[in-house]
């Protein structure tokens, strides 16, 4: 692993550390959007948390907006 990689995982983890002390696994849903939220999802469904992803959620909601 180089650098560059060590700093991204870094990141990820605590990322994943904060969301983990944050949502309760039998009262929460976490829905996450963007373009990482695949490698969220990915690390969240190993310990069987509810995620839902949506990658388009702004946009949808600005389409939405727009279309009132």
């Amino acid at each position: 692993i180089n650098t560059e990689e060590a700093m991204i995982k870094g990141v990820i983890n605590s990322l994943l550390g904060a969301l983990n002390l944050a949502l309760k696994p039998d009262k929460d849903i976490l829905i996450i959007c963007g373009g990482d939220s695949e490698i969220v999802r990915l690390n969240l469904q190993k310990k069987n948390q509810e995620v839902i992803i949506k990658p388009n959620l702004v946009m949808e909601g600005m389409i939405m907006h727009y279309q009132k």
